[in-house]
């Protein structure tokens, strides 16, 4: 994926898919498969927006795409952005558990 498509899609979920929704068992495939599509400029952009703090889909890419990405460490995130994925996953203890794929809300 090109970084345009990247951020194209991005904007696509954003905007159609609900907060509420990003953890919901009915989208995990899509999550995959997304995470697994990137061609190395989309996984560069990818990172680029999850540690900028102020993109407004840092929050969704940090708590579903990132997580997803086999490639991914945190070599690849700033101290900021590991203490956002540390806070999300402290937030969600309450509320859901963690599976290979991703989070279930309960």
């Amino acid at each position: 994926m090109t970084e345009n498509r990247v951020d194209d899609w991005i904007a696509v979920v954003i905007k159609n898919i609900s907060k509420a929704k990003w953890h919901n068992p009915n989208y995990w495939n899509i999550w995959s498969f997304l995470a697994s599509a990137f061609s190395n400029v989309g996984r560069a952009r990818i990172l680029a927006r999850v540690n900028d703090p102020s993109d407004s889909a840092g929050e969704f890419l940090l708590s579903v795409i990132v997580p997803r990405m086999s490639t991914v460490t945190t070599d690849d995130l700033t101290v900021g952005t590991c203490q956002r994925l540390f806070d999300l996953y402290i937030h969600l203890i309450p509320t859901a558990h963690s599976t290979r794929r991703g989070w279930i809300r309960r």
